[in-house]
């Protein structure tokens, strides 16, 4: 029955992938050439002009058709990230230690020194890949430099997954470790966040504590963060074939969130974590970039956390696509974006 219902919900999800509903008051806006950012560094400059246009019509193409294809193309993918993170902990010198807390895995990612700053504070990270990618090793990279630039412990939680668990077990799945950790760290020692779906699952988590009434973390870290999870920002329509890394909302995106969402609501707080309530909210570290497809959305949730009276730090690098300063780790724009994140913990956690 479960498999029936999971394959009926993927005929629905490929029946609206790729379409386009217009209205009379939309604009259109003409076909226009866009350069390598001027504003970015000459070694980001460079990745953009050795960079091929987004194709959206290909990206559209490539979203997995049936249960079995996303199954193939998350395994396959793993299988690169797996490889890609092995790699990057060897050359930065990090310990990637996998363990299980309350039946949920998540790896330990241990820097070759801690920094005398963080020796107490430890940094709980949530990965990202649109909430269907990112299992298993893999999805420790940005964790893994984050380890290494600031010198810090690192936790990155391995939650379950769509096809085969959509929403709550993701949330249900951080909330488990999250409770356990606690009992070791104190909360304010500690710093919650991710890039993506990460970020977004981390704002989910922070409201459940908040629900329940528990501690919450010292600091939050968004990086890229998904906040409504349908198409209403400006930069889901403006970054189509622009963002390199996304290239359209309309391919993997919108099919993996329908998998994602399941039978939730897409406005409740714990899907959409934009409609919730940040009254009390700790300070937070939020990081985009001007041809980012989750442009509106780190816009939107920066002026809702400070509305909420939330410390709320934002920085915008030109250029860059979603994700782009934990994948071109090497540019100067990621580099700089570490020491202020590193800078960010130092001045909030206890």
């Amino acid at each position: 029955m479960r498999q029936l219902c999971i394959a009926l919900l993927l005929a629905s999800v490929l029946a609206t992938t790729g379409s386009i509903i217009t209205h009379a008051q939309d604009w259109k806006i003409r076909e226009r050439f866009l350069p390598p950012s001027a504003g970015a560094s000459e070694e980001f400059r460079r990745i953009l002009s050795q960079t091929p246009a987004p194709d959206v019509t290909a990206a559209v193409a490539r979203v997995p058709k049936s249960m079995e294809e996303w199954q193939a193309s998350i395994k396959e993918q793993a299988s690169k990230d797996d490889a890609a993170a092995i790699e990057l902990a060897h050359t930065l010198n990090v310990r990637i230690l996998e363990e299980n807390i309350g039946g949920v895995t998540i790896h330990r990612l241990d820097p070759r020194r801690l920094t005398p700053d963080h020796k107490t504070h430890l940094f709980v990270y949530i990965h990202g890949g649109d909430f269907v990618r990112g299992k298993g090793i893999g999805g420790t990279i940005e964790g893994i430099g984050i380890a290494a630039s600031a010198g810090i412990r690192v936790i990155s939680i391995d939650y379950r997954m769509p096809p085969e668990f959509p929403a709550p077990t993701a949330m249900n799945d951080i909330m488990t470790v999250w409770q356990e950790l606690v009992k070791r760290t104190p909360p304010a020692s500690i710093i919650l966040g991710g890039t993506s779906a990460g970020a977004n699952l981390a704002l989910v988590a922070a409201l459940r504590m908040k629900d329940l009434d528990l501690a919450l973390p010292g600091a939050l870290f968004l990086g890229a963060p998904q906040v409504f999870l349908d198409k209403k920002g400006d930069s889901q329509y403006l970054m189509e074939g622009v963002d390199r890394n996304t290239v359209t909302w309309d391919a993997e995106p919108a099919a993996a969130l329908s998998l994602y969402v399941g039978t939730m609501r897409y406005e409740d707080p714990y899907i959409s974590p934009l409609y919730g309530n940040f009254q009390g909210f700790p300070p937070t570290y939020l990081i985009t970039g001007t041809r980012d497809m989750m442009l509106s959305d780190t816009a939107l949730i920066h002026r809702k956390l400070r509305r909420a009276g939330v410390e709320a730090d934002l920085n915008v690098y030109e250029g860059q696509s979603r994700g782009d300063y934990a994948v071109a780790f090497e540019t100067p724009e990621a580099q700089e974006h570490l020491k202020e994140l590193n800078a960010f913990m130092t001045r909030h956690l206890e």
